[in-house]
Formats: C-alpha cells, sequence, structure tokens
C-alpha cells in the first residue's frame, strides 16, 4: 500500500499508536482532521486510522477543509502540525528535512516547519554533516548489539561511542552530563586553525551528547559542556533542540607564554543546559569563586563541584578530563571507551579510587 502524499512524519511506535487509540477512545478526536480541497489529508492520518478501527461513525470524525493552498504551503502544515504534538529526536528532524528537500521545499520553509534555524537546515543537508550524524546515533537500536560493559559501584565503563551509551544507559538515571568537546581532526589530520577541525561532525556530536541527555538525565540533573568558543553559537543552536541552556561558565586556563610580561589565560565557554523546566541545583561555590553564571573554573573540579554531590552519578560520553575529578570526589563515573582502552581506564578508574581511599583513611 503507498504512502499517503502528505504522512511525511515517521511512523508511530505501537505504544505510541496504542496511547493515542486508547485516548480517541475515551476522549473522542479534540483536534480536527485536515484536508485539502481535494480530500488529501494534510493532518490526523493517525487519528483517522484509529477512530475507523474504534468502529466511530463519521459524525464523530471531525474534519476541517482548507482550500486556496500551495503544494509548498501543504507540506508545512503537515509537518509543522505534528512537530508541535510529538516529541522528535534530532535524527528524525533530519530524515524530515532530506524529505522535504526531495520534493522540492525550499530550506527556509523546511526550517519554519521544523523550528530550526535554516543554518541547521542547510548543515543537516550537507553530505559531510549526514555522514557523520549516520556514525553517531544513525543506526537503529534494534541493529546494534550489546557493548562490552566494565561495571563495579564507582564506575560503568561501555565500549564504544553515545549510541551504545543510549543502550546501556537507563532513561532518567543520570545525575549530570559533565564534559569537554574535543576539536575533531578533519582529513588535513592536524589543528593549525580553526579550518583544519571538522566542524560538523564536531556540532553533531554535541548536539547527539543532547540528545542522549534530553534522555538519561534525571528532571533535576543538568549537562555541562566545555566548547570551542568559535564553534559556541552553532552548537547552541543544535543543542537547545533538546535541552533549554540555563547559562554559560568560563573556564580559566593558564598560558605561560607571557605577554608583555603578563601571564594570559585561554578561555573556553561551559554551557549548562537543564532537562525541561527544572532549575539547575547548584551547590555553594568555593570562597574563590565568583557566583553563578560568571564562575571562573579553574579546574574540571569545580564543575563537579558546583553540579553534583557524592554518590551522584555523572556521565562523560566523551572520555574528557572529568572522569579523575568524578572518582576522587565520590562521585560514581559513566563513560564510553574505545575497546583498545576499556581495559587501561579501567585499571586507571581502579587506582584513582584506591588513592581516594587512601587520603580518606
Amino acid at each position: 500500500m503507498d504512502r499517503p502524499k502528505y504522512q511525511i512524519m515517521p511512523d508511530l511506535t505501537a505504544g505510541e499508536y496504542e496511547a493515542l487509540k486508547n485516548d480517541i477512545a475515551e476522549n473522542g478526536i479534540t483536534t480536527p482532521i485536515l484536508k485539502d480541497e481535494v480530500g488529501e489529508i494534510l493532518d490526523g492520518h493517525n487519528r483517522l486510522r484509529a477512530a475507523l478501527e474504534l468502529g466511530l461513525s463519521q459524525d464523530e470524525i471531525p474534519e476541517k477543509t482548507l482550500t486556496g493552498l500551495t503544494e509548498q504551503d501543504k507540506l508545512a502544515i503537515a509537518v509543522s502540525a505534528n512537530c508541535l504534538r510529538r516529541h522528535l529526536t534530532l535524527a528524525q528532524k533530519r530524515e524530515i528535512a532530506a524529505t522535504l528537500d526531495e520534493m522540492e521545499m525550499s530550506q527556509h520553509a523546511i526550517a519554519r516547519s521544523l523550528g530550526v534555524n535554516q543554518s541547521t537546515v542547510s548543515r543537516w543537508l550537507s553530505t559531510d554533516a549526514n555522514a557523520s550524524r549516520e556514525e553517531i546515533v544513525g543506526l537503529d537500536p534494534q541493529e546494534i548489539k550489546m557493548p562490552r560493559v566494565v561495571e563495579t559501584e564507582r564506575y560503568c565503563l561501555v565500549e564504544g561511542g553515545l549510541k551504545e551509551l543510549a543502550l546501556v544507559v537507563e532513561p532518567g538515571t543520570v545525575d549530570a552530563i559533565i564534559t569537554e568537546m574535543r576539536p575533531i581532526k578533519s582529513s588535513r589530520g592536524h589543528f593549525s586553525d580553526l579550518s583544519d577541525v571538522d566542524q560538523p561532525r564536531y556540532i553533531n556530536s554535541c548536539a547527539a551528547a543532547a540528545e542522549l541527555g534530553a534522555r538519561v538525565i534525571k528532571p533535576e540533573g543538568c549537562l555541562a559542556i566545555m566548547v570551542d568558543p568559535v564553534l559556541l553559537a552553532p552548537v547552541l543552536d543544535e543543542m537547545t533542540q533538546h535541552l533549554r541552556c540555563v547559562g554559560t561558565l568560563a573556564y580559566l586556563k593558564p598560558n605561560f607564554e607571557l605577554t608583555m610580561g603578563r601571564k594570559t589565560f585561554d578561555w573556553r565557554p561551559v554551557i549548562v543546559f537543564c532537562n525541561g523546566e527544572h532549575a539547575v541545583r547548584l551547590n555553594a561555590p568555593r570562597p574563590s569563586k565568583l557566583t553563578w553564571p560568571i564562575c571562573d573554573l579553574n579546574d574540571s573540579g569545580d564543575l563537579v563541584e558546583m553540579l553534583t554531590r557524592p554518590a551522584e552519578t555523572v556521565l562523560d560520553p566523551f572520555l574528557s578530563r572529568v572522569y579523575g575529578e568524578v572518582l576522587l570526589g565520590g562521585r560514581r563515573f559513566v563513560g564510553c571507551v574505545s575497546g583498545a582502552n576499556i581495559d587501561a581506564v579501567r585499571d586507571l578508574c581502579d587506582d584513582i579510587i584506591s588513592e581516594d581511599r587512601s587520603m580518606t583513611c
């Protein structure tokens, strides 16, 4: 059976469809089925299907006919009406953008329909961005074998990357994601300047971390990520598709090259997000620190101390410098590691825990 022309959205899961059907059985159809002047459904394919399966009469199925629409208008309605009701993943939005692009919808119209910036759509439709995104989260979970996991009471190391973490970490079990997104080498393999950084993959990796965070962070939890200041704007555009930005901190790193006889500092922005409308819970900053949101952070331990408490779970999807501070601070660490390094990282974690115990004895 051919797919209806304007059924552009991804299919509902069995659970989502059953929930919709149960709601219609209890409350009826509260949002009319939208059709164009020739009877093509623009919005409401699943509602109509559920209503017919429930045996509702035509009088019990409200409909509304829209006239005078261009083809672009019809496509926009088919997408935007659904986006208001459904929580779409970034991968699903990218797939919809590609479909609309094939249907010759302008990038500006695609962006308006999906509620994102046009620059974001342009990046999604680029070949490099698509390829890098596929590497990060593009596979169906059923197609991925369960990864190797090394786990103790104090840490959980997952072999692989973000998609493997998504398989292992249960939803709503992480108190904070604290990480640093380091530059990703371009094909030239070095970092002489920003042009040598694989920018689409860098941005997509940050977005994938936010997508994972929206799934695994507790309602009162947060995500803090240190990024390159030059890429701050596009990273924010992507990450705010999944989480709400609540502030930016400054990570100060001493630069020991003297300039005019003075020691200078490199800095990196640390963006802090929360999951939903909950406020981020902050612990009291160290006496030498300023107050939120202009705290200066001289090491990653400041972030761990500020955003989490002992015994809480901290996830670092990029295995940056955080895990040592997490374990020394009495927190539980979760991270992903390449297969060749997982045993070495396990040994390092055990050594840190042993050092922490010897210091507290």
